[in-house]
């Protein structure tokens, strides 16, 4: 078995890769505060809100993963031209290679998970997001940026949140780029259709995706 499949030596050798992430990267807002009433326009809680934090969720959470593991990363996603888009790109910039991997799109929202918390409780989530896959032009663009450093990278993951990036082009014309430079593809599948992810090496569904 390769030395890609064992797993100990990919973990010691991680500092010393590269790991190209492609997919639907989210930003995940946190809203912290205190609920001692009741609104009098519905019987709903009211929330004081004291602070919030931003994170990377969806593939941007891969990314922070790989950097806490000490390996370098290079990101290739969407976000919209809209307030969240820069702060999604502030924390990439902490954590990535690559500052023009984010391609903003005028016509979709950032995606954004805002999640409000009293005393460490979540009350409640809200989501602004557009699962429609993207355009030929921004597919273009995709394939584009993922050739132009496929070649300078370990291993390629294909991070599948359902958020339109990874449409079957996308995914088709990127793993053939990794095999023609014989570099493995990873994939987190999404959905049922698991033909655009054919040719990949890995995929690692979970159960309910597995049955499908």
């Amino acid at each position: 078995m390769s030395d890609f499949f064992d797993f100990h030596k990919i973990i010691y050798a991680l500092p010393e890769k590269t790991i190209l992430v492609v997919g639907d990267i989210v930003l995940d807002r946190y809203v912290y505060g205190s609920a001692d009433r009741i609104s009098s326009e519905g019987p709903v809680p009211v929330q004081v809100i004291d602070r919030e934090s931003y994170t990377l969720g969806g593939a941007g959470n891969l990314v922070s993963n790989l950097y806490g593991l000490g390996t370098k990363a290079a990101f290739i996603g969407i976000c919209g031209d809209d307030d969240a888009a820069a702060q999604l790109q502030s924390l990439l910039d902490e954590k990535t290679l690559n500052a023009n991997g984010l391609i903003r799109v005028s016509d979709r929202p950032t995606t954004l998970k805002s999640r409000y918390l009293v005393n460490k409780q979540q009350m409640f989530r809200s989501d602004i997001e557009r699962r429609t896959p993207v355009s030929g032009d921004i597919e273009a663009s995709i394939i584009e940026r993922a050739k132009s450093v496929i070649k300078d990278v370990h291993a390629v993951v294909l991070s599948d949140y359902g958020l339109g990036v990874l449409t079957p082009t996308v995914c088709q014309t990127i793993i053939k780029a990794a095999h023609d430079q014989s570099i493995p593809v990873l994939v987190d599948p999404r959905g049922a259709d698991f033909g655009k992810y054919a040719g990949a090496t890995i995929l690692t569904p979970n159960r309910k995706e597995l049955s499908a």
